[in-house]
C-alpha cells in the first residue's frame, strides 16, 4: 500500500512541476519567446533578411529568442511560405514539419528548369501529403541548405492544397 502512495505522490508532484492539468487552466503563465519583428530588426540578427517577391501577402518576421530560430511567414497566392533560418555550425533539420499519423512522404515535382541551388549549396528536399481525413488533405514541400561558410542552417517550407511545382529560392538571393 505505501508503494502504491508513493507512486502516487511522486505523480502529483510531477504533474504540478511539469504544468499539466486536468482542466484547461495555466499553471505556468510566461511570456512567448516568439517575438514580431521588423525586416531590418531580422536582417541585423541573421546577416540578411529575405527578398520578399513582390504581390505575397501577410508577411510576418519572427525571432524565438528560446531557440535562436528566424522565421519568416508569407502567401503566395494559395500557397503558405515559412522560411526558417538557425544560426549554426552543423546542418539541422529545422524544416520538417509535425508529421501526423495520416502524414506520407511523396516524391517532390519540381520543375526541372528550376534551379534550387542557394548561394552554391543544393539543398535536401523533401515532399509530404497530410491527409487529416478522407477529404481533408494538404501537400507541404521542405527544402533545407546548410550555408556552412555563413554559419546558417537555412529552410523554405511550403503548405497548400496541391503539391507545388516550383520554390521561391529567389528568397535567398541576399545570403
Amino acid at each position: 500500500m505505501l508503494k502504491v502512495k508513493t507512486v502516487a505522490l511522486f505523480s502529483a508532484l510531477a504533474i504540478m512541476l511539469t504544468g499539466c492539468s486536468s482542466g484547461n487552466e495555466r499553471l505556468i503563465d510566461r511570456p512567448s519567446p516568439e517575438i514580431e519583428v521588423t525586416a531590418e530588426e531580422f536582417e541585423k540578427e541573421y546577416g540578411f533578411s529575405p527578398s520578399i517577391p513582390e504581390g505575397v501577402e501577410e508577411v510576418q518576421y519572427i525571432i524565438d529568442t528560446d531557440t535562436h530560430r528566424g522565421f519568416v511567414g508569407f502567401y503566395e497566392g494559395e500557397v503558405l511560405w515559412n522560411i526558417k533560418v538557425l544560426k549554426t555550425e552543423e546542418f539541422k533539420d529545422i524544416g520538417t514539419p509535425y508529421f501526423y499519423e495520416g502524414t506520407t512522404e511523396i516524391d517532390c515535382f519540381i520543375d526541372s528548369n528550376q534551379d534550387l541551388t542557394v548561394h552554391g549549396v543544393e539543398p535536401q528536399l523533401n515532399c509530404y501529403m497530410n491527409q487529416y481525413s478522407e477529404d481533408n488533405v494538404d501537400y507541404s514541400a521542405v527544402a533545407m541548405w546548410f550555408i556552412e561558410d555563413d554559419g546558417l542552417m537555412i529552410t523554405l517550407v511550403s503548405l497548400s492544397d496541391e503539391p507545388v511545382h516550383t520554390m521561391p529560392v529567389e528568397v535567398f538571393d541576399s545570403v
